[in-house]
C-alpha cells in the first residue's frame, strides 16, 4: 500500500524511507534513515487500531525504563489523511538472534537463553495497574476453548494421535493464571530478539504486548527456539527462574504448549500449505518431546541438563 507520510511530524527529517518485509505482524514497517544519519523504525496500522497503539506506545515508553537494549518510544499520532497511525521508534543496530544463534557455540548459545530469559522477567515484574484476574483468566480459557474447537472440527490438519493431547488441555486449562495477571510481551522468540553490536540481546516488535497469564510468553520456546537452538531454549527458562523453577510453572507451561502446538497449524493455514506441513511436523516432534503430555517437563530439557551434569 502507498500512504502519505507528509502528515507525520517530523517527515522532513526523513532522508530515506525503505520498506521492511519480515515478520508476520500485520502492521507494515519501514527502516528509516534521517537526514543527520539516525536510524529509526516507522511502524504503519489501521487507524481502527489507534486506542490499542496508544496503549502499545505507553508500554514500550513504560519499558524503557528497564534496563536491556529496545527500540525506544519517539512518537505516534495518525497519518495519510487520518487513515492511519504511525508509531516512530529508534532503530537497534544488529542481527536477527534468529539468523545467528547457531554460530555460537553451545555454552554461548546458553548464555544468551539467560539474557533473554531474565529480561523477561523484567518485563513481567514491573508495577503494571492490573485488576479483574477472574475476566483475564476466563478471556483466556475461552480463547483455548474456541480456537481448539476450530482444530478439531479441520480434519485436513489434525495430526495423528491428538485426542490424548486434546482430553489433557480439556482436563487441565482451567490450572492457568497461577499467578497474578501482567502484561507479556506476547511474541518473545529468536524471531524478536536482536544480537546488538555490543554483543547483546535487544528487544522488537511488541505490537502482539497484552494483559495475560505470564507463562504465556512461554511457549514459543518450544515452537519456535528448541528447532534452533535447544542450549538458549534451556538457558531461557533458567535466566527467568534464577536456575531455580517451581513446579507449577511446568505444568502450566506444558498446557500452553499443548495447545499452541495445535492452533499454530490453524494460524498457519493463510501461509499455505507448506507451511502447515512444517507446522505439523513440529507438533508432532513437541507431541513426542513430551510424551503426549504424560511429563510436564520435555525430553529437550532433560536431556540437557544431564548433559551438563
Amino acid at each position: 500500500m502507498n500512504y502519505t507520510f507528509s502528515d507525520i511530524k517530523n517527515f522532513k527529517d526523513f532522508k530515506t524511507i525503505i520498506k521492511l518485509n519480515s515478520g508476520y505482524s500485520k502492521d507494515e514497517k519501514y527502516h528509516i534513515i534521517t537526514n543527520a544519519n539516525n536510524n529509526l523504525l516507522l511502524r504503519i496500522s489501521d487507524v481502527k487500531l489507534y486506542e490499542q497503539k496508544i496503549k502499545e506506545f505507553e508500554f514500550i515508553k513504560q519499558l524503557n525504563k528497564l534496563d536491556f537494549e529496545m527500540s525506544k518510544a519517539i512518537e505516534i499520532g495518525k497519518c495519510n489523511n487520518g487513515k492511519n497511525v504511525y508509531m516512530l521508534l529508534t532503530w537497534i543496530e544488529g542481527e536477527s538472534l534468529d539468523n545467528v544463534i547457531t554460530s555460537f557455540d553451545k555454552n554461548t548459545q546458553y548464555k544468551l537463553g539467560i539474557e533473554a530469559g531474565k529480561i523477561l522477567f523484567s518485563i513481567h515484574n514491573q508495577k503494571y495497574n492490573i485488576n479483574e484476574n477472574e475476566k483475564i483468566k476466563d478471556e483466556i480459557i475461552k480463547n483455548i476453548i474456541n480456537k481448539l474447537n476450530i482444530y478439531i472440527e479441520n480434519n485436513d490438519i489434525r495430526v495423528k494421535d491428538d485426542i490424548e493431547v486434546i482430553n489433557f488441555i480439556n482436563n487441565n486449562m482451567f490450572n492457568i493464571l497461577n499467578l497474578p495477571p501482567t502484561y507479556i510481551h506476547g511474541d518473545f522468540h529468536l524471531g524478536n530478539l536482536i544480537y546488538t553490536k555490543n554483543n547483546k540481546i535487544g528487544v522488537i516488535d511488541f505490537n502482539r504486548a497484552k494483559i495475560s497469564d505470564r507463562f504465556e510468553d512461554f511457549y514459543k520456546n518450544d515452537l519456535f527456539n528448541v528447532p534452533k537452538s535447544i542450549p538458549f531454549s534451556c538457558g531461557f527458562i533458567d535466566g527467568y527462574f534464577n536456575y531455580s523453577i517451581p513446579n507449577y510453572f511446568w505444568k502450566i507451561n506444558s498446557i500452553y504448549v499443548a495447545f499452541s502446538s495445535m492452533n499454530t497449524i490453524r494460524w498457519s493455514i493463510k501461509f499455505g500449505k507448506e507451511h502447515v506441513k512444517k507446522m505439523q511436523n513440529r507438533c508432532i516432534d513437541i507431541f513426542k518431546e513430551y510424551n503426549y503430555f504424560k511429563e510436564p517437563i520435555s525430553k529437550w530439557y532433560i536431556d540437557f541438563k544431564n548433559d551438563q551434569k
